[in-house]
This record gives structure tokens, sequence and C-alpha cells, in this order.
């Protein structure tokens, strides 16, 4: 009955409440901080016979259309053939969903070096971008159709930040590709630093514990080397 649960449904529970236990061992992993970084304060372990649904959230939310576009389009993976280890794979690199990965997996992928393929990033938010002005290129013919374009544009990259999860990478570069879109749109070029302190300043006004989020330091860490980087090599390749 647990997996017929929606997002926005009210469930009644039977249980204690306790906070996470802090470890003071000098230089571990404190599971207990991570959890309040993220908002969650007290835990719980739930049985079957602990808990009954009371309410069905029929109320439309962005969070649910989002997750039922994604759980719609993982099923056309599975009715397509895609199965067990391929299932999975494909499932987190394309969609963000990782609840199939296996311990397995994520150890050969993480021994390999290779963990952040699979996670969804700006590369695929930049290759959605791409395509999408390459496919539209004719709307740039006048004012009207560039502002179609643009609100195009928007619509797709938001609405697959949405599906994947909202991750911090995933919204840094949306945010940064709806800038860059905007300054096309308005003929304008748009400065690479200003656009990634656009992007953290927005992320920040909406949750500030993304500052203290591994993901959220290190996107813009990696994105501001490679620019910064990215310059003096091609001035040395000149």
């Amino acid at each position: 009955s647990s997996k017929q649960l929606e997002i926005g449904d009210t469930i009644l529970i039977k249980t204690t409440l306790s906070k996470p236990q802090y470890l003071n061992n000098p230089n571990n992993f404190d599971y207990a901080d991570y959890l309040y970084k993220k908002r969650f304060y007290t835990t719980s372990y739930i049985t079957q016979n602990q808990w009954i649904l009371i309410g069905k959230n029929q109320s439309f939310q962005i969070k649910k259309w989002s997750n039922n576009i994604r759980n719609h389009l993982l099923n056309i993976y599975k009715k397509y053939g895609l199965t067990n280890d391929t299932f999975a794979i494909a499932s987190a690199i394309s969609l963000g969903y990782k609840d199939e990965l296996s311990e397995e997996i994520k150890e050969q992928f993480s021994q390999s070096g290779a963990s952040h393929i699979l996670a969804v990033s700006g590369l695929h938010v930049g290759i959605i971008f791409l395509v999408i002005s390459k496919i539209l290129y004719p709307f740039n013919r006048n004012k009207h159709l560039r502002l179609l374009k643009l609100i195009i544009i928007l619509l797709l990259l938001w609405g697959y930040a949405l599906i994947t999860g909202l991750s911090a990478s995933v919204v840094r570069s949306t945010i940064m590709f709806s800038i860059i879109a905007l300054g096309t749109t308005l003929k304008r070029n748009s400065n690479i630093y200003n656009s990634i302190s656009i992007a953290a300043f927005f992320m920040l006004i909406y949750n500030p514990f993304y500052l203290l989020d591994i993901s959220f330091q290190l996107s813009f860490s990696a994105v501001i080397g490679i620019v910064f980087i990215e310059k003096k090599i091609e001035n040395l390749l000149t």
C-alpha cells in the first residue's frame, strides 16, 4: 500500500519521533548534521501496521504534476524493454531517478571515477538548450518570433528541471541558460560570471541551506573553474 502513496497525500502515524544522534568522533561524517541541513529534524521507523491513509490530495501541485510526468516516462522505458540495470542506469542518467540503482552499480561507477555520470547535471540542460535553439533557429527572423522562442525554451528547460527533481546543479544551469536565452532575445551578450552569480543569488534566496549542500558547492566551484581555466587554455592555443 505504501507504493500507492503520492505527493500531497495525508497519512496518520502512530510512532515515537526521536532526534538523530550527533557523532562526537572527530572528522567522521555527521549524519545528524547532514539531516539538519536538509531540514529533517526527527526520524522514526514505521511498520506497516503503524500508519493509515486518511486523505488523497486532489488539488494541483507542481511537484506532484512533475512527479507524475516522470513516472509516465519511466513506464515508457519499461514498455520498450528496459529492465534491471539497463533501466536503472538509463532512468538515473536521463531523468534523475535513482531509486532503482543497486549498491553494486553505485560501487562500480564510484571505483571507475564516473559517479557523476549517474547524476543529471548542467550537461543535460546544455544539450537540451542547444538542440532547442538549433531547431527554433528560424524564429530569429523578427522580434515576436524571438519572444515566442524564448518562452518555448524557458518552458522546456524548467519543465525538465522539475521532472528531474530540481537538484542544485540542474537549477544552477537552468537559471544560467535562461539568462543566456533572455540575452539572445534582447540581442545582448551575457557575462558568464554574472550569470553564475545571479543563479547562486536566487537559489540562496529560495533556500539558504543550499550554501551548505555539497552538490551546490561542487556545482558552482566546478563551473567557475571551467570558465576561468578554459579562457586561459584558449589563449595559449591561439
